[in-house]
């Protein structure tokens, strides 16, 4: 069984429905039915800068365009861009995915957990194919912050001791997650956390100012699961001083604002990034060590099986804050790097 997400609502006031764009350049069809292509905005060009008081210019950025299927089986998947082309690439190329050309576009199948990026030799902007296992739906009663289908706008949600969120497939949530000194936290789903309403103000990514897709300090077992992550207003996905981290298949992509880390690990200890898909504008998976923790090591610490793309920095980074007593049994494990800008590890 396979399904996809459709963020629809049944809005009381017509007059503030949101509805989410779909793609231009791209149908895309799943065992022959038509589903949704949305987009996101990335980077145009590799220009990055410490902030300068304002956020970059739109003009500097395109839209990409996504699709998110949630199956548990493989899937037949056809492509069909609004401009002719001859040929396409789908990368990581280490998958040996293979297509077929009709008359009308492009044929292939997707075992699920599939993380694929598609460009079109016509030079459209890449379509991500994002295929998931479902993430088991816990009823409202059991998640502390439960989004189902529809668009939410529940800005900063900040967790304390053993609570959780969970996000539908067909829900589109605009806001980010925040939690310090609390222990035994969920983040789980499949559909997507946007932060597109958070606007940096200042140039301090360490501090709760400005706080990206999700923001955690001196926190302990934690597990983020499934979960798109799309448009942050800095670092995506932090994790400060934080101990038994376990990011499960999580996306992070659609982003293209100055200084958009994919995943800063700070002074932690034994954290799995997993099965998961970083397309970030600056550094992807980075290591930081700072003052305020530098009695902290980052130990065992592994991403395992993930798909890194990387417009402007690097992808596998250790620092460049490296203020820890000691960075130890650090591991990229089978990473399928699609893009670089400056280094694939550094």
């Amino acid at each position: 069984m396979y399904s996809f997400s459709k963020f629809e609502h049944d809005w009381i006031m017509p007059e503030r429905r949101y509805i989410e764009p779909l793609s231009e350049e791209y149908r895309v069809f799943v065992n022959g039915k038509e589903i949704p292509v949305y987009t996101c905005r990335i980077s145009r060009y590799p220009f990055n800068r410490l902030w300068p008081g304002y956020q970059r210019a739109i003009e500097q950025t395109m839209l990409a365009s996504f699709v998110n299927i949630i199956s548990d089986e493989k899937v037949n998947i056809k492509i069909v861009p609004n401009n002719y082309c001859e040929n396409i690439k789908i990368s990581p190329l280490s998958k040996e995915i293979k297509y077929e050309k009709n008359s009308s576009g492009f044929s292939l199948w997707a075992d699920t957990g599939s993380q694929l990026v598609v460009n079109a030799e016509n030079g459209l902007a890449p379509l991500y194919i994002f295929s998931s296992q479902p993430v088991e739906d816990p009823g409202s009663e059991e998640a502390t912050y439960y989004f189902g289908p529809g668009v939410h706008f529940p800005g900063k949600i900040t967790l304390s001791d053993n609570e959780s969120v969970y996000i539908d497939k067909d829900a589109l949530v605009f806001g980010c997650v925040y939690a310090e000194n609390a222990e035994n936290i969920k983040i789980f789903g499949n559909g997507i956390l946007d932060d597109s309403g958070e606007e940096r103000f200042c140039g301090q990514g360490y501090e709760p100012y400005t706080n990206g897709n999700v923001k955690f300090y001196d926190c302990k077992n934690l597990k983020i699961e499934g979960v798109l992550m799309r448009n942050s207003a800095m670092w995506c996905v932090n994790f400060f001083h934080c101990i038994d981290v376990v990011a499960d298949n999580i996306k992070v992509f659609g982003q293209w604002r100055y200084n958009t880390d994919g995943i800063d690990i700070v002074n932690s200890q034994n954290v799995i990034i997993k099965n998961s898909f970083v397309h970030s504008f600056d550094d992807t998976i980075t290591i930081k060590g700072i003052d305020r923790y530098s009695e902290t090591s980052n130990v065992n610490i592994t991403a395992d099986n993930c798909v890194l793309l990387c417009d402007w920095g690097r992808c596998c980074e250790v620092g460049i804050e490296t203020e820890c007593y000691e960075y130890k049994n650090i591991v990229f494990r089978n990473c399928d790097v699609v893009k670089i800008s400056a280094a694939a590890l550094d």
